[in-house]
């Protein structure tokens, strides 16, 4: 049976960062990172993290999904969609009305369209600056 709760970054940027070494990602630093973390788990074991970006409006957006990669593959079987139905249901109790993300990871794009999100665009590039 998943679990689910919400970390502050606090409590869980370490281990993001351990995670994302594993995975061989870059590591973003702490205040970059929002408060609202929600993390999956099964028998005591944390499978999937989700930063959740909150706007002054009605808009929150979803920083990217990272696994545990040291987590048995078939413990995280269905976690990730249990997590995201666990998100909506926060997210629009706290009065959002609109997720935003973005994925080229094949098993992402999977998942939001599973869950009924609109692929909105085609052929952009995400841009960043440093500031």
């Amino acid at each position: 049976m998943f679990k689910w709760r919400l970390e502050n970054k606090n409590s869980f940027y370490h281990t993001l960062v351990e995670w994302w070494d594993n995975w061989g990602f870059p590591c973003v630093q702490k205040s970059s990172i929002p408060n609202s973390i929600f993390i999956v788990s099964k028998n005591e074991e944390d499978l999937y993290a989700i930063p959740i970006y909150k706007t002054d409006s009605d808009i929150c957006w979803i920083g990217f999904p990272t696994s545990n990669r040291k987590a048995e593959k078939e413990n995280k079987e269905g976690s990730l969609d249990f997590l995201m139905s666990k998100i909506e249901d926060v997210m629009k109790q706290e009065g959002f009305n609109i997720i935003l993300t973005t994925s080229g990871t094949p098993k992402l794009m999977s998942l939001f369209s599973m869950r009924e999100f609109t692929a909105s665009d085609e052929g952009v590039t995400f841009y960043t600056k440093k500031l």
